[in-house]
């Protein structure tokens, strides 16, 4: 073979390689694992912390006993869940796919009854509000025993954001709360919260 051929053959080759290297590439990824591309809090991080929180929720024994304690004659009570409220950076996160699957799960725990209520309820907002901030309106509370159609216990959870960063090193912070109100006790019976932090540390010269 000639220098030239041998020369033609290193250039096919070579860009070959090169348009294969700046193709595109689909394939399925397995949604469970966990994949690390920025500091953003990502779909697998919520959904790990989500799905081990209710299982948190579902096991507490304190929350169990009192569960007895209400509802002697064994029925189920009664849950709604409300969507995730973003309190993050992250305007376009949404976060309905993970409030989702949070019911899903409690509907096959086969634990509670599940109800589906209006996210924009005001009573139920002012009165999930009241108990966050320790204020009790008598008002709103007699208004809600008098609804015939409501749920026993209504599931709440946020996630906030803190970050920090510096030329070199971007550190997030997030918090994702959960946190059950007892419409009869118009009190937290069960609340959780879990950690979420990842940090970016970029090279000294370039990225």
């Amino acid at each position: 073979m000639t220098i030239r051929s041998l020369f033609n053959v290193a250039f096919a080759t070579t860009a070959i390689a090169l348009i294969s290297g700046c193709q595109s590439k689909l394939g399925y990824a397995n949604p469970e694992e966990a994949r690390i591309i920025s500091t953003n809090v990502g779909a697998y991080d919520l959904q790990q912390h989500a799905v081990a929180m209710v299982d948190s929720l579902l096991s507490n024994p304190v929350l169990n006993r009192k569960i007895r304690e209400q509802f002697p004659d064994g029925r189920r009570p009664i849950i709604s869940v409300q969507p995730l409220v973003n309190d993050t950076r992250q305007l376009n996160l949404k976060l309905d796919a993970i409030t989702n699957s949070i019911s899903t799960r409690l509907i096959n725990s086969d634990k509670f009854e599940f109800m589906d209520l209006p996210a924009n309820n005001e009573v139920y907002v002012q009165i999930i509000s009241d108990v966050i901030s320790g204020i009790g309106n008598e008002a709103r509370k007699s208004q809600l025993i008098g609804m015939q159609d409501r749920p026993d216990y209504i599931l709440v959870g946020q996630l906030q954001e803190i970050s920090e960063s510096n030329d070199r090193v971007r550190d997030s912070f997030y918090k994702l709360t959960m946190r059950l109100v007892n419409l009869q006790t118009f009190k937290f019976d069960w609340a959780e919260e879990n950690d979420i932090r990842k940090v970016q540390t970029r090279a000294r010269f370039g990225y």
